[in-house]
């Protein structure tokens, strides 16, 4: 436990009870018991959801982490850029019914390209694209 403390930089909150952690810090902190007893499969659902950019990057590098030491991670997000970064595949579900397949090793562009194939399976008229695609 004192490890995970230390990995999500939490070491100073140590004695505060859960309940007057700010949202960032809670979430740190559903996260690592989450990770306690190193599971083999982690299921999330939107995880960095309400989260400062700084917070954000430090769950998605313990989550690069975990899966590199093997743990398989399944997670559920609106947010196409955590999908393109800590993704291999993505699985587009629109009502409930699979909409596309796509894997996330396409480069930086992944998730521009991620937001796209979503926006056209809304509405797939032509003229249906990104807005700040070129």
């Amino acid at each position: 436990a004192d490890d995970l403390l230390v990995e999500f930089q939490m070491e100073t909150f140590r004695d505060r009870r859960a309940g007057r952690l700010s949202t960032g810090m809670a979430q740190r902190l559903r996260l690592a018991c989450a990770l306690l007893h190193q599971p083999s499969v982690l299921l999330l659902d939107e995880p960095t959801a309400g989260l400062d950019l700084e917070v954000r990057h430090l769950i998605w590098k313990i989550l690069r982490q975990r899966r590199t030491a093997g743990t398989a991670i399944l997670l559920c997000t609106h947010d196409f850029l955590a999908a393109a970064t800590l993704c291999d595949t993505v699985h587009l579900l629109l009502h409930g019914q699979l909409t596309a397949t796509l894997s996330t090793q396409d480069g930086p562009d992944a998730a521009r390209q991620l937001e796209d194939r979503y926006l056209r399976a809304l509405n797939p008229t032509p003229d249906t694209r990104h807005p700040i695609s070129p």
